[in-house]
């Protein structure tokens, strides 16, 4: 990065030297005596209607150095960063720092706590002898640079409540997503639920890999523009909602239009259908997945099905299709298990079309893996939320709680689905794991996690390794 010395480069009417004796290291001690996994130094200059960036990917700061030549520059018109990841055992230390109007003449830090933020990651596996990671980033939301960056811890044994410390830096935002390996296969892979912010001395919490995992809808994905149709929709989204996608030992997808096939593949509920009839159809679009145990014993089976009606679009804007979705939403640990014996009140969330205007609605429950079901009423505005509730009572001898939903809006879009194992059962106290009996929690927003630091939109990277996205 430094190895420039005392030449000179013409740009336009005017010589800039550029002399690499003046530039200075970069120091950064995490505490603990951390491990340096990742580091970087990046910056973004705004000219004209650009900007212009660049990011340094380092194994670490060893014989980096850093200079700024020329003046200052206005504060809106750039910013630099320098940071990296650090870790000890299932510990990880963020530390990312943020400068504007110049570029970093050399740095020094060593990070104290009290100017970090922490983040209690529960992060559970419902399938034995699994490891995870935590995969954090950063994204600049107001200021001069393109880039979004993320990388990707070391593996930690599952489950457990992984501590991850962050800065705070001004004009920033972070995001933190987690990843279940699979030895040398896909795993499970959860996005961040959106940029935020972190106010250090603060601790958060924050929970990935518990069920009730199901479909979620993924907004703006699933719309018909012309003849044409794109549908997605994240199978296997965990109980609070992070978009998932999980390694499957089959899986297939149809969709028919009035009762023509027009897909039947063996793969995921994504798609686009071109040449469709102009006219008002009825569609029906389907998948069907099956989880490994060595994956998650958890929604071990999925089958979902969505009944729509729609027709061409004309101009050039789309149309989001009605998809409506049931998500249930239990108190469970870090295993995605409850106790059995126990009578347990929790949350449905019904969206789409039927959020607000509901035809129908019923909820089925099977104590034996999907062979029997038993209708189960739905109290609607009870609790101390006003959501929809569900109660159950676990036999004692159940080892897991199926689930079954049929949701159609006014208009007649319907939504099925069964999720076999949906959570798991067993005969331990798991009061001490901080579960509740009352479920309370709900799906966080659904803003996707940063982009690709070169090219929104990429398609993410093979797990098992850090990266830049």
């Amino acid at each position: 990065m430094s190895d420039i010395i005392g030449s000179a480069r013409r740009v336009g009417d005017s010589t800039v030297t550029f002399d690499a004796r003046t530039a200075k290291p970069i120091s950064i001690t995490a505490p603990d005596s951390a491990e340096l996994l990742d580091a970087y130094v990046s910056f973004g200059v705004k000219a004209g209607d650009g900007v212009r960036s660049s990011l340094w990917n380092l194994d670490d700061f060893n014989g980096a150095r850093v200079g700024h030549v020329g003046p200052q520059v206005p504060t809106a018109l750039m910013n630099a960063q320098v940071g990296g990841l650090w870790q000890k055992g299932s510990t990880s230390y963020n530390l990312l720092y943020n400068r504007t109007g110049s570029f970093y003449k050399g740095f020094s830090h060593t990070a104290e706590m009290s100017e970090l933020a922490l983040v209690n990651a529960r992060f559970g596996s419902s399938a034995k002898n699994r490891t995870g990671s935590l995969m954090p980033g950063w994204v600049d939301a107001t200021g001069p640079s393109a880039y979004s960056v993320s990388l990707m811890t070391d593996p930690f044994a599952l489950p457990t409540t992984a501590k991850t410390y962050f800065t705070t830096p001004k004009y920033l935002t972070w995001e933190l997503g987690a990843y279940q390996h699979n030895g040398d296969d896909f795993g499970v892979d959860l996005t961040s639920a959106g940029p935020r912010t972190f106010e250090a001395g603060k601790t958060y919490s924050e929970t990935f890999n518990v069920g009730v995992f199901s479909p979620k809808e993924a907004y703006g994905s699933s719309q018909r523009l012309g003849n044409d149709m794109r549908f997605r929709v994240d199978e296997f989204a965990d109980g609070v909602g992070h978009h998932g996608e999980s390694a499957v030992s089959q899986q297939r997808t149809a969709v028919t239009a009035d009762g023509r096939t027009v897909l039947d593949a063996q793969e995921g509920a994504c798609g686009m259908l071109e040449g469709l009839p102009a006219g008002s159809a009825t569609y029906k679009m389907s998948t069907e997945a099956t989880r490994p145990s060595s994956v998650a014993s958890a929604t071990s089976r999925l089958v979902a099905a969505w009944t729509l009606t729609s027709k061409q679009v004309t101009g050039t804007t789309p149309a989001n299709l009605p998809i409506n979705i049931v998500r249930f939403t239990p108190s469970l640990d870090l295993t995605s298990t409850a106790k059995s014996g126990e009578t347990v009140t929790f949350p449905l969330h019904v969206r789409g079309p039927a959020q607000n205007n509901l035809g129908s609605l019923t909820v089925q429950v099977s104590y034996d893996g999907g062979k029997v079901w038993t209708d189960t009423p739905v109290a609607y505005g009870t609790g101390t939320d006003g959501r929809r509730h569900i109660t159950l009572t676990h036999p004692k001898t159940a080892t897991s709680v199926s689930l079954r939903a049929r949701v159609t809006d006014t208009s007649g879009n319907a939504y099925d689905v069964t999720i076999e194992k949906a959570y798991l059962l067993n005969q331990t106290d798991i009061s001490r794991t901080g579960t509740h009996r009352t479920g309370t929690g709900g799906p966080p927003p659904t803003t996707r996690p940063g982009t690709h630091t070169t090219s929104p939109g990429a398609p993410r990277p093979t797990p098992g390794s850090r990266w830049p996205r």
